[in-house]
């Protein structure tokens, strides 16, 4: 009788204690990333959207494959007086396929509070929402990958492919980088007419390096070479006028800019 109480006890005991052992366990797998970078020129599907600009990017990854973040976007060159700040909310599942290909699928909110309240959009002049889909090649070489997202405020369709590739080099902690990304905008709806024609297409080369510091903190900076068809990417300049903003960009002859940033994992 003893024995089968105490085997009972032992039985218990385990019973409650594996969901709490679970339970523990997921949150001990949950991922956390912060990045705060400062960009010479901020470009956005080879657009020049502002001068120079700080970028904060926090995402937080549960171990379901189920992510989630918050970017922030604000103008801090002299030239940045009339940028509007962008505030990004995103979610995004990855769909467990495999080692070899990720798919992902998510959603984005794009909100610009100087024109509006959180969750309005007024045609896009405060904010839109856009839904996207990809697919990347994991043990391919260069990694390409593929996405195509939708703008459902703007009804602007976005299709853009990438490859990248990073090696080590001979001192402990450094890696460089190259990659490039290219893209086409089909847009129903530009309000912003940062394009002189609503379609236009782009691409951008990226050559840059990365410092691991700690296991839990890298520094990166790279080079980036952009044009697109309009050929109005960067110099980001607009001129305030009595009946409000004077979106158009200016003509630019560089289309260099460039970024450094420190990243921490949690």
């Amino acid at each position: 009788m003893k024995n089968l109480t105490l085997a009972s006890t032992l039985l218990a005991t385990t019973t409650l204690a594996s969901p709490a052992f679970a339970q523990s366990q997921f949150f001990e797998d949950i991922e956390i990333r912060s990045q705060a970078d400062t960009v010479t020129e901020y470009v956005f599907r080879g657009q020049s959207l502002g001068a120079q600009s700080l970028v904060s990017d926090t995402e937080v990854t549960l171990p379901i494959g189920l992510s989630g973040g918050f970017k922030y976007i604000a103008g801090i060159d002299p030239d940045s007086a009339v940028q509007r700040d962008e505030i990004r909310v995103y979610v995004n599942y990855s769909v467990p396929v495999g080692d070899a290909v990720s798919v992902d699928v998510g959603g984005t909110h794009f909100y610009y509070p100087q024109f509006g309240g959180l969750f309005e959009t007024r045609g896009g002049s405060a904010g839109s929402y856009e839904a996207y889909g990809s697919v990347g090649f994991n043990e391919v070489f260069l990694k390409p990958k593929a996405r195509v997202s939708y703008d459902v405020t703007l009804e602007n369709l976005t299709i853009e492919g990438s490859v990248e590739h990073s090696f080590d080099l001979s001192r402990e902690g450094w890696s460089a980088n190259v990659g490039l990304t290219a893209g086409y905008v089909d847009a129903d709806n530009n309000f912003l007419g940062f394009a002189n024609s609503l379609d236009y297409g782009w691409g951008t080369a990226t050559a840059g390096f990365n410092k691991v510091i700690t296991d839990n903190i890298s520094f990166y900076g790279d080079a980036n070479f952009t044009l697109n068809s309009e050929d109005d990417t960067l110099n980001f300049d607009r001129e305030v006028l009595a009946s409000g903003f004077d979106f158009a960009t200016r003509d630019s002859d560089t289309k260099l800019w460039f970024a450094t940033g420190v990243v921490l994992n949690f």
